[in-house]
């Protein structure tokens, strides 16, 4: 019950800022270099998506996600169409 609750109220979150994201129209901008997404790809360990060059950038230096410091490798990159 209580891993539900945690469940949901991350999911709650999440959406609040997919919201908020949305408002303020940088739904497709990357993160990272601010700027307009090229060649976008996600990890499959925790879904953020950014530039295939800013993310190989920040696996280089180190093995996480530069959003939410999630293990990640660039094997688990994915490219998305947005």
């Amino acid at each position: 019950m209580v891993s539900e609750l945690t469940t949901l109220d991350s999911l709650r979150s999440r959406i609040r800022d997919l919201e908020k994201q949305l408002s303020r129209g940088d739904r497709h901008n990357c993160l990272i270099c601010r700027d307009t997404y090229t060649t976008p790809l996600t990890s499959i360990q925790c879904w953020h998506a950014h530039c295939e060059e800013c993310w190989l950038r920040t696996l280089g230096a180190k093995k996480l996600c530069p959003q939410c410091n999630t293990i990640t490798s660039p094997g688990d990159l994915r490219q998305v169409f947005l």
